[in-house]
């Protein structure tokens, strides 16, 4: 049942980005080299550069080739989600290992097409991220080793962005618009609600460094709707049972490793900052900076709001598997809430863009996080479930089985 509902959803997006409607934008912005960004300020410039380019015949990538190398990542994944599924179900030995290592380094192979140079690297950070994987083996260290497993599987998921960010750059001037952006619940709400009601206008080719700075810029900072996530993720604080926290227990354990809290606060708040900005920027910058922005710059935000709010709780149904042990309650109420919540981060997108994205998602994981470790830090934890079972609904990550 469960794998049909991914296979479903995958198969939806496939057609969805195989076959866009791009005739239906009649008003197009040029898109231009990132190194131009800055003249994007001015749209009436932006249109007539457009119209120029279109009058003089400039030649660039067609829609198709934008969205090829992406799309096709973006279906391995959706692969790997569903192996996720099918391992957990059914237990293959050995096997299910090498082959959920080769669907996940063969998500990067449509980057090589796009650039070579930049696929190299995040091939290379994620062959780092096995290493560690595989030496941490017999260290007794599960806790921290399946968060390298998951590395593997965030940096396959920015190599999406990257093919689409480079291709989009390079597109063939009319096949884009920005002009959708006017007619989402941000732009509606602009001026009604002050600082709540500005618009992400123009679409920004956002670098690597832009991504992580985001969470610390004051713009996404002290954003209303991003400084709410925080206390959203401290909730448990005062929602669920203190029996292994460590002012319950007496000592804080970081996985089976037993310290001192003045080392072990400071070591997790940095290691989860770590990790919580990997998994913003890949899982980000896939669902919103590619897929959300894609569609919606196609068949308006409407349409792109709708898939995006059940395609992303959909690919998460293997982690809810894991978690619920099959509880269909569990599932269906986890489903919906991060529907809602992905509903939230696309209204963040329309004001802000990727960074806004990306600063929410960070902050929301970060504080869970840690405030999950804390709470069971009193006694030893054998592997990263100890933390991911308490509030899963909440969560807007991808936790995988291992």
């Amino acid at each position: 049942m469960f794998k049909k509902t991914i296979l479903l959803f995958t198969a939806i997006f496939c057609f969805t980005m195989l076959f866009p409607e791009t005739s239906s934008c009649a008003e197009t912005l040029s898109v231009i080299e990132e190194s131009t960004v800055p003249d994007l300020l001015d749209d009436s410039a932006g249109l007539n550069n457009a119209d120029d380019a279109t009058a003089s015949g400039e030649e660039g990538l067609s829609h198709f080739e934008v969205i090829f190398p992406p799309t096709i990542s973006s279906i391995l994944a959706g692969i790997f989600m569903l192996e996720d599924v099918f391992f957990y179900l059914i237990d293959w030995g050995n096997t299910e290992i090498w082959v959920k290592r080769g669907t996940l380094f063969s998500i990067h192979v449509p980057l090589y097409f796009v650039s070579p140079c930049k696929a190299l690297l995040i091939t290379g950070i994620s062959a780092g991220c096995f290493t560690v994987y595989e030496l941490l083996q017999d260290q007794d260290a599960d806790f921290f080793r399946d968060f390298f497993f998951t590395g593997i599987f965030q940096a396959a998921l920015y190599s999406t962005y990257l093919s689409y960010k480079e291709n989009r750059i390079k597109a063939r001037s009319g096949i884009y618009n920005d002009d959708w952006r006017q007619e989402t619940f941000a732009a509606m709400l602009a001026g009604d609600l002050g600082e709540l009601g500005d618009v992400y206008e123009v679409w920004e080719p956002y670098t690597l460094l832009d991504l992580i700075t985001s969470p610390f810029m004051p713009e996404n900072l002290f954003d209303p709707m991003v400084c709410l996530l925080p206390l959203a993720g401290i909730s448990p604080l005062f929602t669920r049972n203190h029996d292994s926290a460590p002012w319950t227990t007496g000592e804080m354990y970081i996985g089976t490793w037993k310290m001192s809290p003045f080392a072990a606060i400071p070591f997790m708040l940095a290691f989860f900052a770590l990790e919580s900005g990997i998994v913003s920027i890949s899982e980000e910058s896939h669902f919103r900076g590619f897929i959300y922005e894609e569609i919606g710059s196609n068949f308006g935000h409407i349409s792109a709001k709708i898939f995006d709010c059940v395609y992303f709780p959909a690919i998460h149904i293997s982690q809810e598997v894991f978690i619920s042990d099959y509880d269909a309650l569990t599932i269906t109420r986890n489903f919906l809430s991060r529907a809602l919540l992905t509903f939230y981060m696309d209204f963040l997108y329309d004001r802000g863009g990727l960074k806004r994205t990306v600063a929410a998602h960070f902050w929301i994981d970060y504080s869970l996080l840690f405030m999950q470790w804390l709470l069971v830090s009193g006694e030893p934890q054998d592997d990263v479930s100890s933390i991911m079972r308490i509030i899963p609904e909440l969560q807007i990550r991808i936790p995988l089985n291992y």
